[in-house]
């Protein structure tokens, strides 16, 4: 483990660089010759031989070299925008240019080189690299840097030149006039600072014998913005922005340090940053047996292979994380026959031969995330990921105390997910803003309560106030009050896996005004019948069975999960709720999942510890 203490001096070194006449030279002890930058020629050869006596490897070199063989005959990106981002273009040249890169080095075939060159050219070409969406720039400077590093001794003198003249006109140069004023992402606490410093950072490295005196200056703000995005792990390597930007922003946060560390030999002791050495837990927490994630803030819940997984593996000796990706590389590569990124192979790790499960369930505090599992290594288990946290983190729904639910190998409650992020006024997340508008993003899409039509608050926060993880009966239970004002004094729900068989969910609110309208509502794209007070949900051969055991007097009923156009039509799912009125002051809700008809014994959530 390392020390911290280093992290702490950089995070106050921030406050002092602007008071410095002279910025520290980071590029005394640069790497003079290329490739610098990831990748070396030692390495290389070293997986080479690795992969004779590693059939998992081998298949992996395979598939990489197979698919640059398919991107021969493909025309070479153009300048177009989708909406206001080039962002798509951008990706496809870095998987394209590092893809045939690689392949070259593997194979010696000079037309993957010959390829990766015209594909660099063409984004050379381009009018700017759409600065107005800066994450852009900082995508497009990471791929034509790492092309120019690696190929740096193929590449004709003039085709040298312009992608040089490129990185620096379309991307060092934005850069440089970003942190000037400075941007906002300069020292933001989430992806974009990751993405904009990491992607600049691969570029001053590139060009720092070229350019030394911007690449430094470069190197500096991005070195002191960092720790702000890295911050956002602590204390325990989870994300408030979910799974989905999780893996984003700690891509580019790898990119950053290992090219820190190929090409000057030190990260500044960035990866002491608290929780980073935690993070690679994450992911596998967050990922059900079904392998869909728990896909809160915009996220896909499809999760497949993360090369960072390999990196921080290594770097913090993490072997179960080496084996997590190994997983999804069997499942993406061998068995759906896609294909691995090149930076699988760069950090690749094989399969660990001796490693530890932590706990199957799991508390993120600072995002108040809880996982519940019942069991590892069972694709039958039943596993719950629920969530309080902040309904202003970025890229937050209105979903606080909202769920998923897998068991018996089917994901039975489900998030919906993003909308287009080019639906009009997407990122107005202000208390009553365009975003809560649209039905993926409002609270009524997600696994949770409307109290008397009324979409949650946009500014509250839900802490997880107690958890019990471990054994036969593990809880969490979750302080939703802020959501509901002003309707109610309180409300909490609490979360329970019971004999790792049974998933109650139980609601308790204390209402303030007269108007007591209630309705809980989950989405699923099960079928669904409906008994009066029981649900029967079955989907691919598999039954699943939900209870009201209160109020006793409820039913269940259903409502479709249409949304107008643009949005998305979100066709095959459904909401199974419970809707009421009710004279009372105070309300209890409490609905059990399991494989029969069960009727668990309740208690109140204040006695759900004794």
């Amino acid at each position: 483990m390392k020390s911290f203490i280093g992290f702490t001096l950089l995070i106050t070194s921030v406050f002092c660089l602007a008071k410095e006449e002279i910025p520290p030279n980071r590029l005394q002890t640069l790497k003079k010759d290329h490739p610098r930058l990831l990748l070396s020629f030692d390495l290389v050869s070293q997986r080479r031989l690795q992969a004779q006596k590693d059939p998992f490897l081998q298949r992996l070199l395979d598939r990489l070299q197979m698919r640059a063989s398919s991107m021969l005959d493909q025309e070479p990106i153009q300048y177009e925008l989708i909406g206001p981002r080039l962002l798509s273009k951008s990706r496809t040249c870095l998987h394209r240019v590092t893809t045939l890169a690689l392949a070259y080095y593997l194979t010696g075939r000079s037309d993957f080189a010959a390829r990766a060159e015209q594909e660099m050219l063409a984004a050379a070409s381009f009018p700017d690299w759409n600065p107005s969406h800066f994450l852009d720039v900082a995508e497009m400077t990471n791929a034509l840097s790492l092309g120019y590093d690696w190929l740096y001794y193929t590449l004709d003198d003039s085709g040298r030149l312009k992608i040089e003249k490129a990185i620096y006109e379309y991307g060092l140069k934005p850069g440089l006039e970003a942190y000037a004023q400075p941007a906002w992402w300069v020292r933001d606490a989430f992806n974009w600072n990751q993405v904009c410093n990491g992607g600049l950072t691969v570029g001053a490295l590139a060009l720092a014998d070229r350019y030394p005196t911007e690449c430094n200056t470069i190197l500096n703000h991005a070195i002191t913005g960092l720790p702000y995005a890295l911050a956002s792990y602590a204390p325990d390597g989870g994300w408030a922005e979910g799974p989905g930007y999780w893996s984003y922003a700690t891509r580019y946060t790898v990119y950053m340090l290992e090219a820190l560390q190929t090409a000057l030999g030190t990260d500044f002791d960035l990866t002491s940053a608290p929780g980073l050495d935690k993070a690679g837990h994450f992911p596998i927490h967050a990922t059900g047996p079904t392998n869909l994630s728990f896909n809160y803030a915009d996220a896909n819940p499809r999760t497949g292979p993360m090369a960072s997984l390999f990196w921080l593996a290594e770097e913090y000796d993490l072997p179960l994380c080496a084996l997590e990706q190994r997983n999804r590389l069997k499942r993406e590569i061998i068995e759906q026959r896609g294909y691995p990124s090149p930076f699988d192979i760069l950090w690749y790790q094989p399969d660990p031969i001796r490693y530890d499960l932590p706990q199957p369930s799991a508390y993120y505090s600072g995002i108040e995330v809880v996982f519940m599992r019942s069991e590892w290594n069972d694709p039958n288990a039943f596993f719950i990921g629920c969530k309080g946290g902040d309904n202003q983190a970025n890229h937050a729904h209105l979903d606080l105390g909202t769920f998923v639910f897998d068991a018996l190998g089917i994901r039975w409650i489900t998030d919906l997910g993003k909308d287009d992020y080019n639906l009009p006024d997407y990122w107005n997340a202000k208390e009553g803003g365009t975003r809560w508008s649209y039905f993926r993003l409002g609270s009524k899409s997600h696994n949770t309560l409307t109290l008397n039509n009324d979409l949650q608050r946009a500014n509250a926060k839900a802490p997880v106030t107690e958890h019990h993880l471990q054994g036969p009966a593990q809880y969490a239970r979750i302080d939703l009050s802020q959501a509901y004002h002003p309707h109610a004094l309180k409300v909490e729900r609490g979360l329970a896996l019971v004999d790792k068989e049974q998933f109650l969910i139980q609601d308790e609110i204390t209402w303030k005004d007269s108007t007591r309208d209630y309705v809980w509502h989950v989405m699923t794209d099960a079928d669904i019948d409906l008994l009066g007070s029981s649900a029967r949900l079955y989907k691919d051969g598999k039954t699943l069975y939900a209870n009201i055991l209160a109020p006793q007097t409820a039913v269940f009923d259903t409502t479709d999960a249409r949304a107008p156009s643009p949005e998305r039509a979100n066709t095959g799912f459904k909401r199974l709720i419970i809707r009421n009125t009710t004279a009372d002051s105070s309300t209890r809700i409490a609905v059990v999942f399991a494989r029969q008809v069960e009727q668990p014994e309740l208690k109140p959530l204040s006695d759900w510890g004794s």
